[in-house]
């Protein structure tokens, strides 16, 4: 029987390293060295209203040594800022892309900001700009937080189905983003007409049509049975705005990194921290509200029929196939 194979693994200058004796690993530990402590080390900073955000590389044992921190000049000052520095991108181009969006979200605006942003950036960036300004009002009113989130919710959902239609439509990307924007400037939107009730033979199957909004993608019609109904809801869809009879689910197995990342860009850490606050239920609920791309429209009246996402854990489950 033949042996398996010696790995020996060494420490040097702090550097882990592996070899099939201690020498080979030593200088397999020297190469990761050279690795880390290759490439441009320049610092890069951003300046955006009253912000500044500072880009920094940091010498560390993975491949993502790039990091930045958002500082607001009138309260922080600090002579050792790079310790605050949490490395999470590979490249340097990557960390100033993130660290001029976290610019953006924190004043309210991407003006002087879009050189370094991807268009789907500036997309998510209305959105949230959207959510967050309903939320304001809403709160400037004597709502609750959580009327003053349901409301910022609505609006949210309007955003995305204004987007997606804009885009069906063949707008720009740009021009979608523009109406979508114009939202949450906007009066609430009249109820859909209700259409006639038309009673059916027991015999015939009820269906009803319904349209699945993905952003950028075209719009796709189908048919919904009782049956596709049960299916979906085994799945994960929950009712997220009875109005317009919209339901979502969570689309993806990430879900709480992804909600993290996009609260805490700089911090995947304090983004997590904040989801565990708002407990299961709240964060689920959050995020098929304001993050999930699987959102179908099913009607008001079959909208009923799923159970509410404010309440309800799903986790995440496979797409349904109907």
């Amino acid at each position: 029987m033949k042996k398996a194979a010696k790995t020996v693994t060494v420490k040097h200058m702090g550097m882990d390293g592996e070899g099939p004796t201690a020498l080979q690993a030593k200088l397999n530990a020297v190469e990761r060295i050279e690795k880390v402590l290759s490439g441009p080390w320049e610092p890069h900073f951003l300046t955006h209203r009253g912000l500044v955000a500072v880009v920094l590389r940091q010498p560390v044992a993975h491949d993502k040594p790039w990091g930045f921190k958002v500082v607001d000049l009138s309260k922080d000052s600090s002579a050792t800022i790079h310790h605050w520095v949490d490395p999470n991108y590979a490249t340097r181009e990557e960390a100033i892309r993130a660290a001029a969006y976290s610019l953006a979200q924190c004043a309210s605006t991407y003006e002087g900001l879009t050189p370094f942003l991807l268009a789907s950036q500036l997309t998510e960036l209305d959105h949230y700009f959207a959510w967050q300004a309903a939320y304001a009002t809403a709160k400037s009113t004597g709502k609750s937080d959580q009327e003053a989130r349901q409301e910022a919710s609505e609006v949210s959902f309007a955003w995305q189905t204004a987007y997606a239609r804009a885009i069906k439509a063949g707008k720009s990307d740009q021009e979608a983003r523009q109406e979508a924007s114009a939202v949450h400037n906007q009066p609430t939107a009249a109820a859909p007409e209700k259409e006639a009730d038309t009673p059916e033979p027991k015999t015939r199957r009820k269906a009803i049509r319904f349209t699945a909004k993905r952003t950028k993608e075209a719009a796709c019609a189908s048919m919904l049975t009782a049956a596709d109904i049960k299916a979906l809801i085994q799945k994960g869809y929950c009712r997220t705005l009875g109005k317009y009879g919209l339901v979502s689910r969570i689309d993806r197995a990430d879900w709480k990194e992804h909600m993290a990342k996009e609260h805490s860009p700089w911090s995947i850490k304090d983004g997590l921290a904040w989801v565990k606050v708002l407990g299961a239920t709240g964060a689920e609920d959050q995020f098929r509200r304001v993050d999930s791309r699987d959102t179908l429209e099913v009607g008001a009246a079959l909208g009923k029929l799923f159970p509410p996402s404010g309440g309800t854990v799903t986790g995440f489950r496979e797409r349904a196939a109907v």
